[in-house]
């Protein structure tokens, strides 16, 4: 469903709060929307969508472990420094001082990172994201503690909630660093 579509059916929710179910009905690319006094209707997307799941490694060598909020606030402030063309925020965790280092750099304006603590299992590494991406999947979280597990610093990543009942499994590809 276009995301355009999803928000106006936010909107309308939103504006009038009930308790009563929202129905909805599924045909031939088409997709209603029906609560209350309201309809909305809207096309479906089509498409081919990637295989997610061949993506994500059967094993990972490196697990990080850190608190969901100051997490996401720690890179919210170092991400307004990130390049405007690329976004891009430098992760560095080294296990034996249980800290992840973010990082970020803008040609004209300067630089800043953020210390934060973290739980390590595996070997230290160097690593980037484009911040953005790595926000969404956060802020789309509810977990209080996220994991983060790699490979190595240019293989697919997944960030996910530490705790078992959480199903959420967002992936990551990180960006390659030009030394």
């Amino acid at each position: 469903v276009p995301a355009r579509s999803l928000r106006e059916l936010e909107r309308l929710l939103s504006a009038r709060p009930s308790e009563e179910s929202i129905s909805l009905f599924c045909d031939r690319g088409q997709v209603v929307f029906l609560w209350a006094d309201q309809v909305l209707t809207s096309r479906t997307l089509d498409g081919t969508y990637p295989n997610y799941g061949q993506l994500i490694p059967d094993s990972f060598v490196r697990s990080l472990s850190i608190e969901r909020k100051p997490l996401l606030a720690a890179l919210e402030r170092v991400a307004v420094l990130a390049d405007q063309h690329n976004n891009v925020v430098k992760f560095s965790a080294n296990p034996s001082t249980s800290q992840l280092l973010l990082s970020a750099d803008a040609q004209d304006v300067g630089s800043g990172s953020e210390a934060l603590t973290i739980r390590m299992e595996g070997e230290a590494i160097e690593l980037a994201f484009n911040v953005r991406y790595v926000l969404e999947g956060l802020k789309s979280m509810a977990a209080q503690e996220v994991c983060l597990r790699l490979n190595t610093s240019t293989s697919p990543a997944i960030l996910h909630g530490e705790a078992e009942e959480d199903s959420f499994t967002y992936l990551v590809m990180p960006v390659q660093i030009r030394s």
